[in-house]
């Protein structure tokens, strides 16, 4: 299974890249939407784990994927940042 993981945060992209290759998945990281999407629209990814800051960049594949048919990542996570 291969993964893309959208983070903009080092340290956390790090820690779920690591934990996604201990488990057996096949990773790749972006740190921004924007070259996340690109990774997305040009390889094929079963699942992608998305830092909700860079959602909103991310969420602009819509539109290809109605055009195309065609959807390149079969399931998504969002995750969510705790603000105090």
């Amino acid at each position: 299974m291969r993964v893309l993981v959208i983070e903009d945060d080092d340290k956390i992209a790090s820690f779920i890249v690591n934990g996604l290759k201990q488990a057996g998945f096949a990773t790749d990281h972006s740190a921004n939407g924007e070259d996340g999407l690109h990774l997305a629209s040009t390889q094929h990814y079963d699942a992608a784990v998305v830092d909700s800051l860079c959602l909103l960049t991310f969420c602009s594949l819509q539109p290809c994927v109605e055009k195309t048919g065609k959807k390149p990542i079969k399931n998504s996570v969002n995750m969510r940042r705790n603000i105090m």
